[in-house]
Parts: C-alpha cells; structure tokens; sequence
C-alpha cells in the first residue's frame, strides 16, 4: 500500500508588529505560523472483496464502530468481483469504502471556507489584503467558475461562499450508489467514475453502450476513486444546474439549521432527466440504508 498526502489551499498569514511612530518597513517582525499538519489517505488497491472485508478487520472498522471515526484510507478502485456477494455485505464494502474519502473531500472544502470567510470579513471591515491574500481569493473564485472580482464585490464574495461549502454524506453516498450500481457498474470498473460524470472530448472516456445516434458525449475516466469524488464536488458546488442546491444550504446555515442530505436532495432535479423521481430515489436510499448514520462520523487522529 502506497501513501499519499493531500494538501488543501493553505496561504501563511504574516503578522506585522510595529510602533505608532515607527516605520512599518524597516522594524516589522513577520511571524509565519506553521502550517496545519497534512491529512494523510493511504492509497489501498485491492483485488477481491474478501481482501477489501479483511483489511477493514484489520483496523476494526465497521458499522458498529463507526463512531470510533473512519481510518485513513483510500481505496483506489472497486473490486472487480464486488457484484458478487451477497447484496448487504455489497452495500456495507461500498459504504466504509467510500466514506474516508467523503470526509477528507469536506475536510478541504472546509479548511478552504475559513480562509475565505477570514478574508471577506477582513475585506468588509475595509482591511486590505496582501498581494499572495488577494491572488489565493482571486485564485479560488476561478476555481469555482466566478470571473467576477471577489476583492472588489461583497455580493461576489457572498456567491463564492454559497459555493465553498460542504455536502452531507448522506447525499454523496447516495448519489455514489445509485450512479455506480453500488460500485459494479462498467464505469465504476473500468473507468473509476462513480457519478456518472461525462466528458465531451472524444476519446478521454468511455462510450456509453446505449448511446444515442449523433451524440458525442463519453463517460469521463478517473485515475483512482478519489479523483471521481473531488471532481463530482467541484461539478455540484458551482454548476449553474445546482443552484436550488446552494440556495438551499445557504438558507440553512443561515437559520442554524443541520444541512442534510434529506432535504439537499430537492435541489438535484437536474442531476438526471428523470428529475424528481431521481430525487425520491435518493431520498428512498437515505431511508433504507440508514445513511443519516454517517453524518457525524469523522476521520480518526492521526
């Protein structure tokens, strides 16, 4: 097993003291803090599902411990055999497997979201920021697809952290089971996609089967398991289609409210053509599979 470490956006603050009467150049004292230490996934590649079972055993995860947090782990690809055993053992590999890697993706998000409420207060208070400030807020506004300056507008900043956010693990399990058919869909196998996410350079993908006549679009390929997670995050956060989504969160973490998956679902519609009904099946799978279980679980200390 290989190890690998995944850095969120970290910018060092620097702090200046200096006297009233004194020149700020030439008496300042800069004061890095060290940076927060590096949540480590240790990359996991198994053959057979019984492998995948033994290894959970191994660091008595299950659960019934889940509330002793989820390890480390992040496994690179489904077993190709997972399709066959018997459906709850299926759904238990799927679940625990996925799991650590939900958490650490909202971990960075997290961590992200801080530093930008960090900076819009300072920007609201008329505080200037730094050059390396300004370029990491301007840098994370591109990466969520805002072209608007997020130094100079309140209202861009607002709209940057309705997009910085999180997203329950209910709902990310639920979507990763139905688009995967519970990680044994060809997709799922062979190209990594857990989310059914589409690319439209011919050639990076896989076609689909059944595709219609005329259409161009492929099945996105995935180095590994984690890159289709992140990518279905960075989709979902800032895609136009999934604004009720954002609105939704927004609301409820302005009113104080737990954001949950249950209530999330209702800004999907557009996720598939079949709409709300593809909304009811995610909210059936939350109910039947006890998701909400997992939405307080973290990831055990290093």
């Amino acid at each position: 097993m290989r190890r690998i470490i995944l850095y969120s956006l970290w910018l060092p603050l620097v702090t200046v003291f200096a006297g009233c009467n004194q020149s700020p150049v030439q008496n300042a004292e800069v004061v890095t803090p060290v940076p927060p230490t590096p949540i480590v996934l240790e990359k996991v590649s198994v053959q057979r599902h019984q492998d995948l079972s033994s290894l959970f055993s191994q660091h008595q995860y299950d659960l019934a411990t889940l509330d002793q947090g989820a390890p480390h782990l992040a496994l690179e690809a489904f077993p190709t055999d997972l399709s066959k055993t018997r459906s709850s053992e299926k759904k238990r590999l799927f679940f625990l497997s996925l799991l650590p890697m939900v958490l650490k993706a909202n971990l960075e998000v997290e961590e992200d979201r801080t530093s930008l409420e960090k900076y819009s207060t300072r920007l609201d208070k008329g505080d200037p920021l730094r050059e390396d400030e300004q370029e990491w807020l301007r840098s994370l506004a591109r990466t969520y697809r805002i072209k608007e300056d997020p130094i100079q507008s309140p209202a861009v900043r607002n709209n940057l952290l309705s997009r910085v956010d999180t997203l329950p693990p209910e709902l990310v399990l639920a979507q990763a089971a139905n688009e995967s058919a519970w990680g044994t869909s060809r997709f799922a196998l062979l190209a990594n996609n857990i989310f059914g996410e589409w690319t439209f350079t011919p050639g990076t993908g896989l076609v689909p089967t059944n595709r219609p006549e005329g259409a161009t679009y492929e099945v996105r390929k995935f180095n590994n398991l984690y890159a289709s997670l992140q990518s279905y995050m960075r989709n979902l956060n800032p895609h136009r289609a999934y604004k009720p989504l954002r609105d939704l969160r927004a609301r409820m973490r302005h009113r104080g409210h737990r954001i949950d998956g249950m209530t999330l679902a209702a800004g999907l519609t557009r996720y598939s053509s079949r709409g709300q009904a593809y909304v009811e099946d995610l909210r059936r799978l939350m109910r039947q599979n006890k998701l909400t279980r997992f939405s307080d679980v973290e990831l055990r200390p290093s």
